[in-house]
């Protein structure tokens, strides 16, 4: 129970107990719990946008954004933002993962949320409603993949331990997981099948562009990490949309 509580407080705004002690240990062997914490995110939004249901789609989709930075703290954004920094200054190896430390947000990493939140509030008005389901665990699945296939870039730091300790089979706990929830709620009829393919190719997609950007930075950060949750999230849904679009 611990763990599980370790990895809802690092992915939430959920408070850790006061009494509560992790060390290293712990958790390296929470992080079976991250698709967990990732569909019990998806759980939360999904009911929002059911309560949403009679709103105007825009306004809803809107809504949604909030209660999704609410719920993790923005956590992610700010990776997104020095990752999109630091690769944006076209500066070596050292100077990239200096700005990426540095507190300050500039103008890449501004533009670069904008178009997150942007792209988010379009794609919720138009996908079908269990996608608030599952795209919190595409995004935490795609920190797996991306942290259990690469080396960490620094020779410490707190993203280290999750690097470290990720395995491929925690990714692929976390895929069985989404295949499972998909084919409870979707059957598997043409539903089913477009969202496992939206899954598939999001996934080859983040692991052919972290790997890229990874090579050029001597590995990854948490800043990619962060990076790799909000991106994927976002091809995922638009995706969906473009599959459903496909379909009707």
């Amino acid at each position: 129970m611990k763990r599980f509580i370790a990895m809802l407080t690092f992915y939430t705004r959920v408070p850790m107990p006061k009494n509560m002690v992790l060390d290293t240990i712990d958790f390296e062997k929470s992080l079976g719990y991250v698709p967990v914490v990732g569909l019990l995110i998806g759980a939360f939004m999904y009911l929002m946008g059911w309560l949403f249901t009679g709103l105007d789609s825009s306004i809803s989709a809107v809504l949604l954004v909030f209660v999704y930075l609410f719920v993790t703290g923005g956590l992610h954004i700010d990776g997104l933002a020095d990752t999109l920094d630091a690769f944006g200054s076209n500066r070596p190896r050292e100077r990239m993962l200096e700005i990426m430390k540095d507190s300050h947000v500039g103008s890449f990493g501004v533009l670069a949320i904008v178009m997150l939140l942007l792209s988010q509030s379009v794609l919720l008005s138009v996908v079908p409603l269990g996608s608030l389901l599952l795209f919190p665990l595409v995004g935490r699945n795609a920190a797996l993949l991306v942290a259990s296939t690469n080396e960490y870039a620094r020779p410490s730091g707190l993203g280290s331990i999750f690097v470290n300790a990720a395995r491929k089979s925690h990714f692929l706990w976390g895929s069985a997981l989404y295949l499972l929830v998909t084919v409870l709620l979707f059957g598997t009829g043409w539903s089913a099948l477009m969202l496992l393919a939206a899954y598939l190719i999001c996934m080859l997609k983040i692991y052919w562009l972290l790997n890229s950007m990874s090579r050029k930075l001597g590995g990854v950060t948490g800043d990619l990490i962060g990076f790799a949750i909000e991106v994927s999230q976002v091809v995922f849904l638009l995706l969906v949309y473009v599959a459903g679009t496909i379909c009707l």
